[in-house]
Order: structure tokens, then C-alpha cells, then sequence
């Protein structure tokens, strides 16, 4: 077992004031629905209940009793806080409300979900977790207090005993609770802070400011603090000095970092601390020490700041918190790279050596022209081999320092000299690109375009601008995109022949936009332009461009369900990268085996599909990292294949890669975007069918809320009604069901059309609601039009 510290130091305060003293004899055994039958625990607020739900379903839950009689005073009024804040909550990481109300005898109540786990650290210690998975657990609670804190909440109160972990499918899930300290966020001095002005949490967890009061003064950083102890604690079975004393947590730092050894000040336990973190990787002690600093501005600025150093540090990266040096940066490149060279990729390591070297004879050949333009293409060239696609499977992560370190002393160094450094940028920003890490393309595409304002027709700066579109459209950013692509193709018609190729790519770009706004026949006209254009054996300059139209072709089909010509295109562009001995040819097949097996999926091939998406998966991994967009699409795919085949073998298999794929898209994202929506519903849809109504009504509550996110046009403006619909009815809620899926039907109608699958399986969804509601007649016309419907489209 753990060291602890004092009992005082573990004790939840609100108000300054402990537990409100509610005896056994003032509590019911039934409140509402809910038959009481054992005590789970009791704290400042009052006491948990294990109870049964009666009634409309069955079910176990945790049913939270307020020690306070009065709804109105301050017992009441956090209750009501809890109560709001956890029912705008969705996260699998937080547990999740069901109801509230109060007593005949006037003490509020809620029930919420039952979480069958322990505290963190005695999960821990009694499954003998390493760190590594140590950390990787402590990753997930910081991306439920990430989710509370974009919910608006601030915890406050982050201590072992309230997340609850555990074990899953072999993997320790946690499960965050009590919220009933906890406070909204308000603007404030353009910074959020807590809308409160009550003093709560644990001592030994509270952050400076939170025990200094008042609380108006407390943000999302105080949350950072206490997930620092928690951390502290996790790595070394010991605590830190409480905040409280802050020549001893002072002290606990400077040896984190370092800086001090212990000193005759410090007390026994506080030196074992210190001298047990001491032990801890150095990556790792900075990181504790810029989670655990007594000033705010020294923080973590979110607890996904925090989990993103984390995952750095197991990624083997340069980590955020260790002070820059180019010495650090340099071993840690090694590091990596050592890891790729171990797993045979010993060219890459040329690669980077050669970049290296070229990179710095470059600069240090700036003054003589004609040097630096022979120097600047070679390095051009090994920057280009960076590229997944021709680096062929070698780690990403292993070369992104040098592109940042290029990228840095390019642009401090070859200020006088546009031209090369405007080539050097576009091939960093397109690396970047191709690896997924669009903010930092963005980055130097953008700069490009600066550099080469006034050459607007010049090669690099057409190809800076459609690329910068495409991450546009990938963003969702519609509009943006259309607006670049109609300016740049104006340039490019002006110069033709020269431009022929960018024209092209931007005509293709401009077919795609189209596409998003699902005008797909005016995308197909475009498309057909493009390819009569350029002819059935093109040159290898626009071999890529035709490729991929014959790939948009195939989607566009995909969307207006002509399956069987999605498939002829998708297999047609697939022979014809198969037949382009380049390495651009693998990512593009990759990405068509995705797309092929999606047209699977739509024709209820689900077997076939699932062998297609894997092998476009095992493609896509080994060329692009675990968060690529390219790989977060072929997780979600792959899950429907698996889910649809049906039989509880195949849902629970489905389960975890859907809610990867989810956790992905809202991680690169947010939870607005159209990929986000998509698994959220899909994932409702695998726990309903599971059984887990009360998961699946969140998952697809959660993305009807979201569906405003999405265009107007877009097919799941019905979908999102469907599955709550069906969850609804799966959870006993007929009456709500049947508005939903009524909306479902009549959505899908106007976006899709009438014999659209999911829009006949909203019609015997909505049956079933009218037959629960008795209303048989209208049940029987419903089925006989879906019937006719499917026979229609057999």
C-alpha cells in the first residue's frame, strides 16, 4: 500500500464545514423508483446509496442522499450544481446522471450511474499496473476532466477516491465522480474562472489558490493541480507536501527538476517523497513540476495540455515541459530514430543524416547563390523522402524534430533569399500535411503564399494555395476552401499552358468542394472534364490528379447510392494505382480500399468489408501515425463492418475500435466536426444493440445536440434522429421515440430519398413506437409501405 498523509488532508471541506451528520433513520428505503439497499459511502454533502430502478427499466444505480433538508440552502444549492452540471455531461471517462428530485422529507436526491470500480491508486497497486500503464490510465481521467472542463465545469475536488477505475477487456477504464463541489466556468477578465464563491475540495489535493480563496479567483488550472498530485501519486506511491505548505512543495520541485536535494527542513515523509520522485525519468519529474507549480501561469494551461506531454513522453518526443536545448532535442531525435532503425528502417536513418547535413550546408552556404539553389533542391528532395509515402512505413514521429529544427533555421536564416526559402516551406508544409498535422502545414503553406506574393502564378505558390484548400475541406471549412480555389483558379486559366497541372489540381479541389456540399452532379461533370482533359494514359505530372478524380468519382456515386458504379470506379482506380510503379501509389491505395470497402458496407457485404478495411487499415498504419485522419476514418469504418455482421461476438469486438475512433476525432477535431457526430452515433448504435440503453441514449443525445454543427444537406441531419429514436425506444420512451423517428423518416426523405435502408428501418422503428402507443392501425400501414419499399430496391 501507498504512504498517505493525514487524515485532515484527505477530508472533503465545503464551506469550511465536514459531514452534515444524516442518520440511518432519515433515510427512506424507496425514493421514486429506486429501492435503496445498501450504503456506499458518505461525505461532506451527504451519503450513496446502492439502489434499484424499478421502473421504466431495471437497473442498478448509485442514488446520492443530501444531508440538508432545506432544497434552499447551500447543501441544496451545490446539488443543484452537480445536478446540472453532470446531465450536460457525456464522456466515457465521467459517470453519467440519470434523475434527481427530492424527498417527502425534502432532502435532494440524484441518481446516476453505478460505477463497479475502486479508487485509482488502490487499482493500481492491486493489479500491479507499471507506470507506463500507469500513465496511459492517468491519460484517460485527464481527457474526462478536459471534457467536464469544456462542459464548463471545474471539478475541484480530484483525489483517488473519487475516479474510480476498473477493469475492461483487459484494460483498466476510469470512471470520474462527485461532482458535487464542483463549479461552472465564467469569462472573467478574458479567462475563465469559477462562478462560485465557496471554498471545497480535499486539502491534500487543493491547489494554492483553491485554499487561499475565494474561489471566484479558481480556473481550469486548479483542476491541472490536483491531477499533478494525483499523478505524483500514481508514479511514486507517495503524496506531495498539501499547498499549504509551501516551503515544502517549493523544495519537492527544485528536486524534481534537479535543481536542490533535500534539505534539514524537511520532514521525514516530505524527504521519502522527494527522494522517490527523484527516481522518476527526467521527462517525467519536469512534467510533475509544471503540474504542481505554485503559480497559475506556470501550469499546464488544460488537463489535454497535460495528457499531450504525457503521450509525448511515451512517444518517446520532445516533451513540452523540459526546458528547449538543442542537446535535448538532438537525443531525443536519436532516440527515436534508434527505435525506427531497430525495426529495420536503417534508410531512414540515412535519410535523416543526409537531411541533416544538406539542411546545414544549405545555411551555410546562403551567400553564394548558386551553391545554395543546388544545396536548397537536394534538401528539397530529403525533405520530400520524409514523406510517408515514400519513406515507406518508416515513424513519422522519428523525423518530425528535424522538419521543426529546418523549418526554424530556414526561416531565421534565408531571410534575404524568398525564392529558396518559399521552396523549402512548401515542402514542409506539405509533409506535414501528408502526416496529418494540419496546424503546423498551415503554418509555413501560409507563409509561402506571403513569400511569393507578388509571383502569383508560379508553381509553388498555385500548389501552397491548393493545398492549404484541401486542409480546408478536411476541416470543414467549406466556404474558406471555396473561396481560395475560385481566386487561385482565376490565376491559373490566366496562364495556361504553363499552370496546366495546378489547373487541373484545382479543378479536381473545386469537384471536391462541390462534393462536400453534396452537389454531386455538378462534382461528376467536373470530374468528367478532368479526366477527358487529360486522357486515359496521362503523363506521370498528372497520373496522381487522375487517380484521385477516379477515386472522387467513386464517392460521389458512394453518396447518391449507385453502389455497383461506385464499386466499378473505386476498382478501376485501384488497378490503375496498382499499375503506377511510384510511391505516391501506396497511400492512394490505401485510401481506396477504404473507400471500396465503405461501398461494401453499403451493399450489406459486411464480411468482404471487413477483409477490404482491414487491409486498407494495416496499409494506412503503416504509413501514417495512429491519429492520422486517414487512419481515425478506417477505425470507424472497420467497426461498422465488424458490428453488422451481427451476434454478440462481433458487437463487443466492434465496441473498442469505435470508441477509438471516436476518441481520436474529438482529440484532432473537437466534437463538432461531421466525423465526431458520425462515430458518436455509430457508437450509440453498438451499445444499444449491446444492451447499454442508457449509454446509447447519451452517445445519440450527445449527437443530436451536435447535428446543428453539421450542414443542412448532410444525411445525418436524419440519421442522428434515427438512433435516438430507436435508443428511446429501446429504453422504454415510446411516445419521445416516435417524434424522433417520425423526423428520421421525413429527414431521410428530402436528403437521400424514400428507399434509402436506413430510412425503411426508421419506418418499422417508428411501427413498432405506434404499436407500443396502440396505435395498431397506423403500425400496420407503416409496415406495408416499408415492405413495398424493400422490394422495391431488391
Amino acid at each position: 500500500m501507498s504512504e498517505r498523509t493525514p487524515a485532515e488532508d484527505d477530508r472533503t471541506i465545503v464551506d469550511g464545514q465536514g459531514d452534515e451528520g444524516l442518520r440511518a433513520d432519515d433515510v427512506p428505503s424507496r425514493i421514486g423508483p429506486y429501492r435503496l439497499i445498501r450504503e456506499l459511502g458518505r461525505g461532506g454533502m451527504g451519503a450513496v446509496y446502492l439502489a434499484e430502478q424499478l421502473e421504466p427499466v431495471q437497473r442498478e444505480v448509485a442514488l446520492k442522499l443530501i444531508g440538508e433538508r432545506r432544497a434552499g440552502g447551500s447543501a441544496g444549492a451545490m446539488f443543484e450544481v452537480e445536478r446540472q452540471m453532470l446531465a450536460r455531461m457525456h464522456h466515457p471517462a465521467i459517470a453519467q446522471v440519470f434523475d434527481a428530485g427530492t424527498t417527502p422529507g425534502g432532502r435532494p436526491w440524484f441518481a446516476m450511474e453505478w460505477v463497479r470500480g475502486e479508487p485509482i491508486i488502490d487499482h493500481v497497486e492491486r493489479h500491479g499496473l507499471g507506470a507506463r500503464e500507469r500513465i496511459e490510465l492517468f491519460v484517460r481521467v485527464c481527457a474526462g476532466i478536459q471534457h467536464a472542463h469544456q462542459q464548463g465545469v471545474i471539478h475541484r475536488d480530484i483525489k483517488p477516491a473519487n475516479v474510480l477505475v476498473d477493469r475492461v477487456d483487459g484494460v483498466s477504464m476510469p470512471k470520474i465522480i462527485d461532482f458535487g463541489v464542483a463549479a461552472g466556468i465564467v469569462e472573467h477578465d478574458g479567462r475563465t474562472r469559477s462562478d462560485t464563491t465557496d471554498r471545497a475540495g480535499t486539502r491534500g489535493y487543493m491547489s494554492p489558490e483553491l485554499l487561499a480563496g475565494p474561489a471566484a479567483e479558481v480556473d481550469t488550472r486548479t483542476d491541472v493541480y490536483s491531477l499533478g498530485v494525483l499523478l505524483f501519486e500514481l508514479l511514486t506511491e507517495r503524496r506531495p507536501p498539501p499547498a499549504s505548505d509551501t516551503m515544502a512543495l517549493e523544495s519537492i520541485r527544485r528536486m524534481l527538476v534537479g535543481s536542490a536535494s533535500g534539505g534539514s527542513e524537511l520532514d521525514d515523509r516530505t524527504l521519502r517523497s522527494g527522494e522517490d520522485a527523484r527516481h522518476l525519468p527526467r521527462e517525467l519529474r519536469w512534467i510533475l513540476a509544471r503540474a504542481l507549480a505554485p503559480e497559475r501561469n506556470e501550469r499546464y494551461d488544460s488537463a489535454a495540455a497535460l495528457a499531450a506531454d504525457l503521450r509525448r513522453y511515451l512517444a518517446n518526443e520532445v516533451v513540452e515541459a523540459v526546458p528547449a536545448s538543442r542537446a535535448y532535442r538532438f537525443r531525443k531525435f536519436l532516440a527515436r530514430n534508434a527505435l525506427a532503425v531497430g525495426a529495420s528502417a536503417t534508410v531512414s536513418l540515412a535519410l535523416v543524416i543526409g537531411l541533416v547535413v544538406a539542411v546545414y550546408g544549405l545555411l551555410e552556404a546562403r551567400a553564394q547563390a548558386d551553391r545554395a539553389e543546388q544545396i536548397a533542391s537536394f534538401t528539397t528532395r530529403m525533405l520530400s523522402s520524409i514523406d510517408p509515402r515514400i519513406a515507406d512505413g518508416a515513424e513519422t514521429p522519428v523525423l518530425d524534430r528535424v522538419l521543426s529544427d529546418a523549418a526554424e533555421r530556414v526561416r531565421d536564416e534565408l531571410a534575404g533569399q524568398p525564392g529558396i526559402r518559399a521552396e523549402i516551406e512548401l515542402t514542409i508544409g506539405q509533409v506535414y500535411a501528408s502526416i496529418g498535422q494540419h496546424e503546423r502545414s498551415r503554418k509555413h503553406l501560409e507563409s509561402v503564399l506571403d513569400l511569393l506574393a507578388g509571383d502569383r502564378s508560379s508553381r509553388n505558390f498555385l500548389e501552397a494555395g491548393a493545398e492549404l484548400s484541401l486542409i480546408d475541406i478536411q476541416q470543414s471549412k467549406i466556404a474558406a476552401a471555396e473561396r481560395r480555389v475560385e481566386e487561385l483558379l482565376e490565376i491559373a486559366e490566366r496562364h495556361r499552358p504553363e499552370t496546366r497541372e495546378a489547373w487541373l489540381d484545382l479543378l479536381s479541389i473545386r469537384g471536391n468542394i462541390r462534393y462536400e456540399q453534396a452537389r454531386y452532379d455538378d462534382a461528376l461533370a467536373i470530374y468528367r472534364r478532368i479526366l477527358g482533359e487529360i486522357g486515359p494514359r496521362p503523363a506521370d505530372p498528372t497520373r496522381s490528379i487522375r487517380i484521385g478524380v477516379m477515386r472522387q468519382m467513386g464517392q460521389a456515386y458512394s453518396e447518391m447510392h449507385d453502389l455497383e458504379r461506385a464499386g466499378e470506379w473505386f476498382q478501376a482506380a485501384i488497378d490503375a494505382a496498382r499499375e503506377w510503379n511510384d510511391p505516391t501509389a501506396r497511400t492512394i491505395q490505401a485510401d481506396l480500399l477504404n473507400d471500396r470497402g465503405v461501398v461494401l458496407l453499403r451493399q450489406e457485404r459486411y464480411a468482404e468489408a471487413e477483409s477490404v478495411l482491414r487491409e486498407g487499415l494495416r496499409e494506412a498504419e503503416r504509413l501514417y501515425a495512429p491519429d492520422h485522419p486517414n487512419v481515425i476514418v478506417q477505425y470507424g469504418n472497420l467497426a461498422g463492418a465488424i458490428r453488422q455482421q451481427g451476434g454478440s461476438e462481433k458487437l463487443e469486438a466492434s465496441l473498442p475500435i469505435y470508441e477509438k475512433a471516436r476518441r481520436l476525432a474529438i482529440e484532432r477535431y473537437g466534437p463538432d466536426h461531421p466525423q465526431s457526430v458520425a462515430f458518436t452515433y455509430n457508437l450509440g448504435n453498438a451499445y444499444r444493440e449491446l444492451g447499454r440503453v442508457d449509454r446509447a441514449l447519451a452517445m445519440h443525445r450527445e449527437a443530436l445536440q451536435r447535428r446543428e454543427a453539421l450542414p443542412e444537406n448532410h444525411m445525418f441531419q436524419g440519421l442522428v434522429h434515427l438512433g435516438l429514436g430507436q435508443s428511446e425506444l429501446a429504453g422504454g420512451n415510446p411516445e419521445v421515440a416516435r417524434d424522433h423517428l417520425q423526423a428520421a423518416v421525413d429527414r431521410l426523405g428530402e436528403l437521400v430519398g424514400k428507399d434509402f435502408l436506413r430510412r425503411i428501418q426508421a419506418m418499422e422503428a417508428l411501427a413498432d413506437a405506434h404499436e407500443k402507443l396502440g396505435e395498431t392501425e397506423r403500425a400496420a400501414a407503416l409496415r406495408q409501405q416499408a415492405a413495398a419499399l424493400k422490394k422495391g430496391s431488391d
